[in-house]
């Protein structure tokens, strides 16, 4: 059986490999792999399986970067460089600095017995040789980079420090008294010395810079030319511009300058220069100088990549940051045959739809949801997934927290191969921002019939006077249509004698001092005047900017005409009032002189009446019969009644003339007082009074006293044939007004008749019954008129009355119950 054989071809062709392949085939078993990009070759030596690398001299890949990939990796793994005719020099090249052996394709007997050489033999340690240069130098040298690369610390996290190691082994293997490692700047008008090595002294410096104008020759070989060697530094043509400055002064005879090259771009210099009797440099000696500038190379870039590893795990903890903590749901589904299924979700996803991450990873999109996912966002993920292109719908979902709403941008995420192998789904609940929306919506839909369907015009004007809005009201009032008024000025409805009014009040608007309301004269489109009366408001940007003003008007013309009517009327009527008051002094006047006379000149035959029937019975008592006596008492009582008529008469006059005179009155002090007094004069009677405490108002003291005497004196009168006679008065509230009232238990009265109550001189009972004149509830109602009150009364015969009064009828009332 043939032992098997792990072959890694690293750029070869086709043809290469078959040849390689079939001549192996003879001994060994071999298995084989091709790899073509620096991370495919990174990643395949990582495995650390293969026993044999191939590879060819005409590739990005050259065989410096696969040595000092192997390096990194730790290995020793042999390298066959396999060539033709034209590039066996090239193979011979790295031969010499690391590779096992050349192999020419075109004869390949060769390369069993160097495969079988290599694979007995152990890796070779090294020890520097003194005093050879030559091939054996070559030889220790490149051993010596071999042995850097070895070394854990380079190609680390600090370029400089991997600069200095890679000066101090140049200085070392090339037995040079300085080596230094020179960066461009930007646009390559001046180079830097990032790090120089005096081998003599064993010390480090930098920061030497040289610039482009002083040394033209020099940066314009540097970049047509891999190599400056220059065995006499002070004459030859590339490097003369340094002697006076700096070779001289340093004693520096010999140069040989490498250009080190990143991604095919020039990025610096590998400088070694020999103090002395001038030096000629080598073959060996230049290839060694290239190779130190592949090294440099190769620790730029991994400089390069280490930062940008580093920015990639910055990257990658902020991008799991945002995905911990974000508030939209964040859902990867990755491809597992023909199902995607849930490969993780974050914690906002979690607590937006309700799933538990738990139980929803490694289950199946579509059974995730109970309901099923709509047909848009099927398709649209379908899209995502053929299209390769990032994805944007709009959908509800059915969860276990309820229909939401949610705005899913769908995100493909390609493996190595380019093949969508994930898809992010990030979801942001919208649900409330729609119904914010809808409900926007529905309030700018009623704005807008409410502009279109109120009675007052609603202009909307740019900052420079020009409509913007104009509603149908606006329409009416003026006449132009909104197409017509659309982008017209404001003059268009300003008559031009009335303009520096309107103007004025609009640079008050727009500068925010005022013109918020106005009365003007406006023009229609017909020619006819209005008038019209104007709200204008400023409409204020954020910043604080007068952007435009919408105002509201209403055609007045006619309010104005009716005002005007209204005043005149006003004056008709003031004159009239004025005339009527005039007339109604002289009728009081004349009640006057009439109350006057009937004062003085119906008493007087009154009292003669009285006085004379009055001597008749005492002087001719013995000459009158029984019939007589009784004939002159009685009309002793008629003259008394008629009296006494005469004076209620002038009472009730004198309360309808008498002045208003408006204090704060104590109505239940009042009433304890009168209630005292009627019980002081009927000492005999039994009566229960109930006088409400702190019951006040504002009104006439002397006529509210006579209001009470008539009330309490009527309730009184009317219980006198109770054996338990009960009398109160009060108050209550009824809808914010206070009532007040006086209430009994006494004879009552007959509802039906209730309408005479108030009119003087109407009795409900007899006078045998009750005595009085009717006059007292007359007197009683003009006391309450005169303070703007009403008086009623509700009863039952035999059941008692009750009376109730305001002094008050507006809303807030005067009385009060303290």
């Amino acid at each position: 059986m043939k032992p098997p054989l792990e072959v890694m071809f690293v750029c070869c062709t086709e043809t290469a490999q078959m040849a390689v392949t079939e001549r192996l085939a003879r001994e060994y078993a071999p298995e084989s792999i091709t790899v073509t990009t620096r991370v495919e070759l990174k990643k395949a030596l990582r495995e650390s399986k293969y026993q044999l690398l191939f590879t060819d001299t005409e590739t990005d890949l050259t065989p410096v970067i696969i040595m000092a990939e192997r390096a990194l990796a730790g290995l020793e793994t042999p390298i066959f460089v396999l060539c033709t005719g034209t590039t066996e020099l090239s193979a011979l090249e790295a031969v010499r600095i690391g590779a096992s052996e050349a192999i020419d394709l075109l004869h390949m007997e060769r390369l069993l017995p160097s495969v079988a050489r290599e694979l007995r033999t152990a890796n070779l340690r090294w020890s520097r040789p003194s005093g050879i240069r030559g091939e054996g130098q070559l030889q220790w040298a490149t051993s010596a980079l071999l042995h850097l690369t070895r070394t854990r610390s380079f190609l680390g996290d600090n370029l400089i420090d991997d600069l200095r190691q890679i000066t101090e082994v140049a200085g070392s293997a090339m037995d040079v008294d300085r080596s230094s490692i020179w960066f461009y700047d930007e646009p390559r008008s001046k180079i830097r010395c990032i790090d120089l090595f005096d081998y003599s002294a064993g010390v480090h410096s930098d920061g030497t810079e040289l610039e482009f104008r002083q040394h033209p020759a020099y940066f314009l070989a540097m970049e047509q030319q891999r190599l400056i060697v220059a065995h006499d530094a002070r004459g030859d043509p590339r490097t003369r511009e340094y002697k006076d400055h700096y070779l001289v002064p340093l004693g520096i005879t010999s140069m040989m300058d490498a250009a080190v090259r990143c991604r095919g771009q020039l990025r610096g210099v590998v400088c070694l220069e020999h103090v002395g009797p001038a030096r000629t440099w080598t073959a060996e000696e230049e290839l060694f100088a290239a190779a130190l500038a592949d090294l440099v190379s190769l620790a730029m870039e991994a400089s390069e990549r280490h930062g940008i590893e580093m920015t990639l795990r910055e990257t990658e903890l902020r991008c799991l940051e945002l995905f911990e903590h974000t508030s939209d749901a964040v859902l990867i589904l990755a491809q597992r045959g023909r199902e995607w299924v849930c490969e993780t979700m974050n914690p906002a996803c979690e607590q937006i739809t309700g799933f538990n991450k738990i139980d929803m990873i490694g289950r199946d999109a579509c059974a995730m949801l109970p309901a099923g996912i709509p047909e848009s966002l099927v398709a649209a993920f379908r899209s995502c997934q053929s299209g390769k292109e990032v994805i944007t719908r709009e959908h509800a979902l059915e969860l276990p927290v309820g229909t939401r709403w949610f705005n899913t941008v769908l995100v493909p995420l390609p493996n190595e191969a380019g093949q969508i192998h994930w898809i992010a789904c990030m979801a942001r609940d919208i649900t409330d921002h729609r119904s914010a929306v809808d409900r926007l919506r529905e309030s700018e839909q009623r704005r807008l019939l409410h502009i279109q369907q109120t009675p007052l015009g609603v202009i909307e004007w740019s900052i420079g006077g020009r409509v913007v809005s104009w509603n149908a009201a606006s329409e009416r009032i003026f006449g132009y249509s909104e197409r017509e008024a659309f982008g017209r000025h404001l003059n268009l409805i300003i008559p031009i004698e009335v303009r520096p009014q309107v103007d004025a009040i609009w640079s008050a608007l727009i500068t925010q001092r005022g013109g918020m309301r106005s009365t003007n004269q406006n023009v229609r489109k017909d020619g006819v005047y209005i008038e019209c009366e104007w709200y204008n408001t400023p409409l204020i940007d954020e910043d604080g900017r007068t952007i435009g003003v919408a105002s509201t008007v209403q055609d007045v013309t006619a309010n104005r005409r009716n005002e005007e009517f209204i005043r005149r009327a006003n004056h008709d009527l003031e004159l009239r009032v004025a005339e009527r008051t005039a007339q109604l002094a002289d009728a009081n006047r004349e009640l006057e002189a009439f109350c006057y006379s009937v004062s003085h000149d119906l008493r007087a035959p009154l009292r003669s009446i009285d006085g004379f029937s009055k001597a008749l019975l005492e002087d001719c008592h013995e000459h009158l019969d029984a019939d007589g006596q009784d004939y002159l008492r009685r009309v002793r009582a008629a003259s008394q009644r008629m009296g006494e008529l005469i004076d209620d008469l002038l009472n009730l006059s004198r309360i309808n003339r008498a002045e208003l005179r408006r204090s704060h009155v104590d109505l239940s002090t009042l009433a304890r007082k009168i209630a005292d007094g009627l019980q002081t004069a009927n000492p005999d009677r039994q009566v229960d009074w109930t006088i409400v405490p702190n019951i006040s108002t504002d009104g006439d003291k002397n006529l509210l006293r006579v209001l009470l005497e008539n009330l309490l004196g009527n309730a009184f009168k009317y219980t006198g044939r109770k054996e338990r006679a009960y009398i109160e008065f009060g108050s209550r509230d009824e809808n914010g007004r206070q009532v007040l009232f006086v209430r009994d238990n006494g004879a009552g009265f007959d509802m039906t008749y209730v309408d005479k109550l108030f009119q003087p001189f109407q009795r409900l009972h007899r006078p045998d019954e009750f005595d009085g004149h009717g006059i007292g509830l007359a007197t009683a109602q003009r006391v309450v008129h005169r303070h703007g009150g009403r008086l009623w009364a509700d009863g039952k015969p035999g059941h008692g009355a009750c009376f109730y009064f305001t002094l008050s009828e507006n809303a807030h009332g005067e009385l009060t119950l303290e």
